[in-house]
Formats: C-alpha cells, structure tokens, sequence
C-alpha cells in the first residue's frame, strides 16, 4: 500500500473513533482534520473568512456641514471556507486605513460611514475591513460640495432668480436695477448672492421673478409684489417709473383692499396674473395686445377679472396660470389650455396668427399637467409628454428645426416621463425622468451642456442627469432644483448664477446659500 494513502485510511480511522455530542439539528459544525475541510450539521462554531475584497460604490451628495451617511457593508464580499449560509460582510470589523474621510465616522462594527464633512474637494481616503486575520482594503474617492442654498421651488426671471427656502423664506439674487430683489441691504444695481427679501423671511408659499419684478404667495393667501412699478405691473394701484424696494400687498381692486385667497401667481414682463382658490384668475400691469385678458387693451395697476369669453363672463376652473412676454395661458382643471393675447407667431396655439383679448383655447391639447409661456412661444406638459407652439427661431420648439407652429407641436425624444417645462426667450427646458434636458440658443452656455453651440432638439445639462426635479430659466441663463440643491448656469454678468461671481459658466453651479 502506498504510504501517502495509508496515511488517509489511518486518519479516517482516528477520525471515526471521535466522539461528538450532537447538539440541534439547526445547528452546524466546522472543523479541519489536516488540511481536509468537513462540514454539516451537529456542531456551532463560527464561520471562517477565507478571502475578503471590496468593491466600487457610489455615493449620494456630500456637502460641508450636511448630515451625510452610507454603509460600505454591500460593498465586501468575503469567500468563506465553506459556504455557511451567512449574509456577506457578517462579522467584519472596520477601520480607516492611511487615510481617513475629515468629519466622517467609521462605524467599526456596522461600517456605516457617517457624520457631516468637512472639508471641500475630491476627498480620498482607505476603508479597511477584517476577519479571522483576514482583510480587504480599498482606497475611495468622494466628493464634498460646499455649501449650497437648499430650497423648495424656484423662479427665474430675465436678470435675476428668486427661491423659496425650506423654513418659508424668499431668496433673490442677480440684477436689482428696479429693485426686483427687493431687500433693503443690497447695494448697487446687482447681488451676486441671495439676499433675503425684505420681511418675506418665513411664511412664502411660492415665488415668482418676472422682467424686472418679483411677485410672491404667502401661506396666508395674500399675494405681495415688488420692484418695476411702471405699467402697473405690482398691482398696488402704483405706475410710472421707479420701483418698490420691498414687498408690497397686491390690491383687491381699484377700490383698494387687499387681494385674498390667492392660490398662485405669475410675473411676466409687463404684466401680472394670479389664480384664486375659487378658480378664477385676475391678471394686471400693461394690457397692450389684450394681456390682461378682459376683452380691453388697457392697463390696470390693480387685478381684473379675466372674462371667459368676448360675450363676458368670468373665467372659472382654472388651475394655473403662467405670463410670458406679451401673452399669458392658463391650464384649465379639465386638463385644457387656454392662452390670450400677442399672437403674431402663433403663441397662443390656436392655430390662428393674430392677437386675442381673451382666452381662446389651445388646439388639441388635453391632459396637461403645466404650461409655461414664453417670449414668442408656449411649451406645456400634455400627457406626460412635452409639447411647444410659436416661433421656433432657434429651435426653442425642439423639433429639431426652426419652424414655427401656430399649434402644439411634440418636442422630440420628450414622449412621456417629463415633470417640469420651461419657456423663455432664446431657450427651453425640461426635466425629463429626472435629467434636466435644454434646447435653444447656447450662447454664453445657456443650455448648461459644457459648450456655446445651439441645439433644436433637447439635451442633458451636465451633471443633471438624475436628481433634478424642476427648472426655470431667464435670458441666456437658467436654474434648476437638483437634489434640493439651487443650481444655475449661463450668463453671469450681473450676479445672476448667485454664486458669489460674475464668470459665466456652461454648467452648473452652486448657488450660494
């Protein structure tokens, strides 16, 4: 007989004279006999870890002095001796290596990285995992923004955005040259950062920044407007030129009182209009091409009824409303659209070339879930998918050409999946399942896509590409919510990006808090 076989009958020999003392069927044993693993059940020791490694993760956000977490325990895969049936990462115990994340804990038994950063940049530091004299080790990289102004909604206007904070508050920053930002402690014609609005610290329900005014909801119900007071665009009953420097209450009408029971409100370039709790809307400011929408050319410095029709009668079931230029549209509650004056590139989607002086209904539109009217076009949200009609100089329809269409028009590759639309002056956007999508002009990097070339079709902002949940837009620049985070690019020669600077930037960017 061969020696080495011999010596494996005689240690299967010893080994059948052991005596072991079964213990629960549920349990299992694990032992060596010279080198040979045997396994099964009838004993309860520990599993042993043969190999461990980790691998890739990505992280969420990380911001300075945010509350930030993330457990690397999915990350290791540990190669057991044998298979125990155990979940992968049990048992290990971990630690930083040679570096280590500033501000950040590693929890040494959950491996759950937690804590608030803090320290700005590309942060590069090791995680190192162990068991039974085993260990994985792997060096991360994690990038720790600074810190941004977190908000609820935002609104950009041509020169200058505003927002509404977490805790209720309104935030403007870019140009003030009529005083649109309305706070007290700006100096000069701009603000490159947000400043508080003066007495609108809490209590915001919504925003909206126009041309060169600024017109917030409070939660109260009651509607305050601020900045150009010419055409009689705050509704204060005031006109001529100047501006108000901090908020003031919209009137009820030429009588005076003060507007209530607002459930909306829209800033346009010379004009105002506002959607009660009752469903009716108001509008006010300059009334040339019949913008207000009352069957007049006229202005009023303070709200008018706008009429359902040329034979009279009050607009009802309005949902929203949103001014553009020179015109305005308003999304019914039945999923309509209606949109009423300028209309010389087809605007107002009627399929019809001339001005109207009260709402006329957009051809073919049902199923909408917002509208955004422009500088001469409109784009709406129609069934989940985006729609636009007017003058497609630029591309601003995204139909990949620079048609204009007196009718709703798809916007291509935008079928389905779209939750905010923007209109503006040379461009527009959309949040398309989560990405944030711009078309148009690209001077100054208005599309935020890295370069200056224009686009008549929808493509991603960088960066953008997930988290993005609404987005806004004024004259060669726009802004968007991303993770609760404001962010803006394109032009930035006036404050408008609100990141401390003047540099235009083809990305995004921080806005500071």
């Amino acid at each position: 007989m061969k020696p080495k076989r011999a010596t494996f009958l005689a240690g299967l020999a010893a080994m059948a004279a052991l005596s072991v003392t079964a213990p629960a069927a549920a349990d299992e044993f694990y032992f060596r006999y010279k080198g040979l693993f045997l396994g099964g059940t009838g004993g309860s020791a520990a599993p042993v870890a043969q190999a461990i490694s980790l691998g890739d993760v990505t992280f969420p956000a990380a911001r300075v002095g945010k509350p930030f977490s993330f457990s690397f325990g999915p990350a290791a895969t540990v190669t057991w001796v044998a298979d125990p049936d155990t979940a992968p990462g049990r048992g290990l115990a971990w630690t930083y290596g040679s570096a280590s994340a500033p501000g950040l804990n590693l929890g040494p038994a959950t491996g759950e990285l937690s804590g608030e950063p803090s320290q700005v940049g590309d942060i590069s530091f090791e995680v190192v995992a162990t068991r039974d004299g085993k260990e994985g080790r792997r060096t991360y990289v994690i990038k720790v923004g600074g810190a941004a102004l977190e908000v609820t909604q935002i609104s950009v206007g041509a020169q200058h955005a505003c927002a509404v904070t977490p805790s209720g508050g309104a935030k403007c920053w870019g140009s003030n040259s009529t005083f649109q930002l309305g706070s007290l402690a700006v100096s000069g014609g701009r603000s490159t950062v947000p400043v508080d609005v003066n007495g609108l610290t809490a209590g915001v329900a919504s925003i909206s920044a126009g041309n060169q005014h600024t017109c917030a909801v409070m939660t109260t119900g009651v509607a305050k407007c601020w900045g150009d007071t010419s055409s009689g665009r705050i509704g204060n009953n005031t006109t001529g030129s100047g501006g108000e420097t901090v908020p003031v209450n919209v009137w009820a009408n030429s009588s005076g009182g003060t507007l209530s029971g607002v459930a909306s409100i829209s800033a346009g370039f010379q004009h105002t209009c506002a959607v009660l709790n009752s469903g009716t809307a108001k509008c006010w400011g300059s009334g040339g091409y019949g913008m207000l929408g009352n069957n007049s050319t006229a202005d009023s410095p303070t709200p008018v009824d706008v009429w359902a029709s040329s034979s009279g009668g009050i607009l009802s079931g309005v949902a929203s409303v949103t001014t553009g230029t020179r015109h305005a549209c308003a999304m019914m509650n039945s999923g309509t659209a209606k949109c009423w004056g300028y209309n010389y590139y087809g605007q107002l989607g009627n399929n019809k070339i001339g001005d109207s002086h009260v709402p006329d209904d957009v051809a073919g539109l049902s199923g909408v879930s917002a509208i955004k009217a422009g500088f001469y076009h409109t784009c709406a949200i129609s069934g989940g998918g985006a729609k636009c009609w007017g003058s497609g100089t630029d591309g601003v329809l995204g139909r990949g050409n620079s048609n204009p269409s007196p009718v709703p028009v798809d916007v291509q590759g935008l079928a389905s999946g779209v939750t905010s639309i923007w209109a503006g002056l040379y461009n527009s956007c959309a949040v398309h399942n989560g990405a944030a999508k711009c078309w148009g002009k690209g001077d100054y990097g208005a599309l935020g896509n890295g370069g200056t070339t224009p686009s008549p079709v929808p493509i991603n902002v960088a960066g953008l590409e997930t988290g993005a949940t609404s987005i806004s837009g004024g004259t060669y620049f726009a802004c968007a919510i991303h993770d609760g985070i404001a962010k803006c690019w394109g032009i930035n020669d006036v404050g408008r990006l609100g990141d401390g600077t003047t540099t235009n930037s083809s990305v995004p960017v921080d806005v500071t808090p």
